[in-house]
């Protein structure tokens, strides 16, 4: 009852509610500075590929690119990570807009929570190189980058605002409803709004199969996973407009969740007592300004507060309550200047504050050492870029520095050449680093104050085709990483040691290839394969029995298939993706063998016009085969599933 209450008054606030239509090119026709040429060589998914991939989050998107891994720990509420190059989750950067999301007291943002509607485009960055023209200093200091841009309609011609209402049911009680208003703000501006509300019970069937050293399977195990249970919502606004020499940009985003954590399936216990509420604010804007026909100069900043609370109410375990309140502040300011049509030189300076406090109830203190730890990083960045007719050359150098962490420089040099036209060539070698959590700093118990980041080296080689109705990608890459974070039980499984002892070595092969077939009247098909090989050894010590193994959850071979055909309003979408044997802990033993796994789904879309109403009928069918597997040992994921959603928009 609570949430349709709350999902009637969203719909009262806003007299009417519009879709985001997808074409937020912003072209300044005064401004006499060229846009550089872009010089990532990430993979870029624009919203016609996000339509086709039968995904709904960010998390379940970047599934379908090579070099990605995703640790998915069951259900629509648990939790979504990333991991790109075997780098681990916590040495990757997300920007939204361009500005970072951050979160200090573990380091991993769920990427589960980030909703594709609201989204027109989702690139990822590795070689350390500006996405898009503009850049923060941060963003060339981190291993990798994925950066999320939202969507705005930009309202061709006399159409002065866009109505959308959409509604989804599914399996395991899923019932979702989103609601969007965007509105032109004289000739220059546009407006949105959009709230989200989710319910899920979470409950969903699984089977688990055990195997034992010989291969033998030693139980089969068919339950129902309980505590997935998930209510949440989202209000956002985000504007943003032009001016005949500069714009601006500004979002305010609310975010709530309750919900219930499953757990691991150990020892035949299905049931788990743990809950977590999350309350998420932030406001981000950037204001970006051309001074002179050669200089323009960018501000960027954002201010962030987050609580979370953690309960344990499981009467046959310790009850135990958590509270964290966490605040973020952030500003980037960014310069660039054009001294001759060839080269181009950008400075940014970045300023990021973060402070934590934590409360435990039970106990009457905080479980972190000291109570309220804070921290302030400063990044500084130099670019220098040549970009004559067929190549293009970047220098970099970046500086953090930071209380007690010391300063760091990290250059970085890339180049692509294009000898004819569709075909590009491309190398570049970078040092990034990640910065210990809050937690493995401070929390009492295990925590460690001296910890000292995590460095990589990286270097990468490859080549990209890009022709009529093909693209073809290939790219080796090699990496050392130092100074890894590592944790071992200290007495008991609740309190660990931190320390950096860990060296890991990575290497590999990603390919990706691309097919556009028309078929004339009769439609178009379009064929998208990745396939990666991926070797992440650790060579930290030649006397351990894990030395030179394979770094767990990471597979050595991985890949995705996915076939699209359009046919006017009609379109059909099959996902597929693999994911082969890893071992989930350090040890390569059949012990910890996990065997590889792959799922299928589908995607139904059918769109047509009623009136002036624009209807979209969009019918998911998740794992098609019915596939047993887990994605994280003890985690099992759900088996065929279905999820029917309906869109109207005028």
């Amino acid at each position: 009852m609570r949430a349709f209450r709350l999902f009637l008054l969203l719909f009262c606030l806003v007299p009417q509610w519009g879709n985001a239509q997808r074409d937020t090119t912003i072209a300044i026709s005064p401004v006499a500075i060229r846009g550089v040429r872009v010089t990532g060589v990430g993979r870029r998914l624009d919203s016609a590929t996000l339509h086709a991939f039968t995904a709904h989050n960010v998390a379940e998107a970047l599934r379908f690119l090579a070099g990605v891994q995703v640790k998915d720990y069951g259900g629509i509420g648990g939790l979504k990570t990333v991991n790109i190059r075997a780098m681990g989750s916590a040495h990757l950067g997300v920007t939204l807009d361009g500005v970072p999301l951050l979160h200090v007291q573990n380091g991993v943002i769920d990427l589960g929570r980030i909703s594709l509607d609201d989204l027109e485009q989702v690139t990822i960055a590795t070689d350390g190189n500006p996405a898009t023209a503009w850049s923060s200093a941060r963003e060339g200091s981190l291993g990798a980058q994925i950066h999320l841009q939202g969507a705005i309609s930009r309202f061709q011609g006399k159409k002065r605002q866009i109505i959308q209402v959409r509604g989804s049911v599914g399996e395991f009680g899923l019932l979702e409803s989103q609601i969007a208003y965007q509105a032109r703000l004289g000739q220059r501006a546009r407006f949105a709004l959009r709230g989200t509300l989710t319910e899920a019970d979470g409950c969903y069937p699984f089977r688990y199969v055990g195997y034992n050293a010989q291969g033998k399977k030693v139980y089969d195990t068919t339950a129902i996973r309980h505590n997935g249970d998930i209510h949440r919502w989202r209000i956002e606004s985000a504007g943003e407009g032009e001016w005949a020499s500069g714009q601006w940009r500004l979002r305010l985003s609310t975010y709530h969740a309750e919900q219930g954590l499953p757990g691991a399936i150990v020892s035949n216990v299905w049931r788990r007592g743990e809950r977590l509420e999350t309350h998420d604010s932030f406001l981000q804007g950037s204001l970006l300004q051309h001074l002179t026909a050669r200089y323009a100069t960018r501000l960027v900043g954002k201010l962030g507060y987050t609580t979370t609370r953690y309960r344990q109410l499981d009467p046959l375990a310790l009850h135990e309550e958590l509270r964290y309140f966490e605040r973020t502040a952030y500003l980037s300011w960014q310069h660039r200047y054009q001294a001759h049509p060839d080269w181009e030189a950008t400075l940014a300076y970045d300023l990021e504050w973060a402070g934590l406090r934590a409360h435990d109830p039970e106990r009457r203190q905080s479980p972190l050492t000291p109570p309220e730890p804070s921290r302030a990083l400063h990044y500084l960045a130099a670019r220098l870029g040549w970009q004559p007719v067929a190549w293009y050359c970047q220098a970099a150098c970046h500086a953090v520095m930071g209380e007690g962490t010391g300063g760091h420089l990290l250059p970085s040099v890339s180049v692509r050449y294009m000898p004819i036209r569709p075909l590009t060539l491309f190398t570049y070698t970078r040092r990034s680093l990640r910065f210990p959590s809050f937690n493995e700093l401070y929390y009492t118990g295990w925590g460690s104050a001296y910890l000292q980041p995590e460095r990589v080296w990286q270097s990468a080689l490859g080549a990209q085709w890009q022709g009529a109705g093909f693209e073809l990608r290939s790219e080796g890459y090699y990496a050392m990483a130092e100074e890894k974070i590592i944790a071992l039980p200290a007495g008991s499984q609740f309190r660990w040691r931190t320390f950096n002892l860990g060296k890991t070595r990575l290497w590999g092969m990603e390919n990706a290839c691309v097919v556009h077939y028309g078929l004339g009247v009769a439609g178009r098909l379009t064929l998208r394969l990745q396939y990666t090989y991926s070797r992440a050894i650790d060579v930290s010590n030649p006397k351990d029995s894990y030395y030179r193994h394979q770094i767990p959850y990471i597979p050595r071979h991985s890949g995705s298939f996915t076939l699209s055909y359009v046919w006017r309003g009609l379109s059909l979408h099959c996902n597929s993706v693999y994911t082969g044997e890893r071992y989930h802990q350090a040890e390569n033993t059949v012990y910890n063998y996990e065997p590889p796994w792959y799922t299928t789904d589908l995607r139904l879309c059918y769109r047509f016009p009623i009136f002036a109403i624009t209807t979209e009928l969009r019918l998911d069918v998740n794992n098609l085969f019915d596939q047993a597997y887990a994605v994280v040992l003890n985690y099992p994921m759900p088996g065929r599933n279905w999820r029917l959603s309906v869109a109207l928009t005028l």
